[in-house]
């Protein structure tokens, strides 16, 4: 539940009680979150860290810092985490660091960094086995082959 309160977590139905496992966040930085498509993970951004609990082992899986992410989105099989900062340079004009992250779930490590500029069409899209990847850069669609993120399969315009 998101409110006035902040964010946190109720066990139910039957009886509705809040849940021991997830910790409140109280902060009125808690203005992201996700459930994975099938309900077993949830991640939270509480403006210093990103969250993975799994809902079915009530634990807390993974957590990374990124205190500026405003986008969060789960693949379609539960293996990859994407995240979103908004894109920052620095004063001189240097070209910014990369803002879009793709994480691994289970072993918490970060697959790829991407520069993505803009917010709209920011998150990558799977197909439903996750064996390909497709993400909008630049009027092009570059894929991605099994969550290989070290090299594009190929690019189309």
């Amino acid at each position: 539940v998101r409110g006035s309160e902040g964010l946190y977590m109720v066990n139910g139905p039957p009886h509705f009680t809040e849940s021991t496992v997830f910790p409140r966040e109280s902060g009125k930085n808690c203005k992201v979150y996700t459930f994975s498509k099938d309900g077993t993970l949830f991640a939270w951004g509480n403006g210093e860290k990103v969250n993975i609990i799994s809902v079915t082992n009530k634990g807390l899986l993974h957590s990374f810092d990124l205190p500026k992410a405003v986008c969060l989105e789960f693949s379609p099989k539960n293996t990859v985490l994407a995240t979103w900062q908004p894109y920052t340079t620095s004063k001189d004009g240097t070209a910014g660091i990369p803002n879009l992250q793709l994480y691994d779930v289970k072993t918490g490590t970060c697959l790829k960094s991407f520069i993505q500029k803009k917010m709209q069409n920011w998150c990558p899209s799977w197909s439903e086995d996750e064996t390909l990847c497709a993400r909008s850069v630049n009027n092009e669609v570059h894929f991605f082959e099994n969550n290989n993120f070290s090299g594009c399969l190929c690019s189309r315009k």
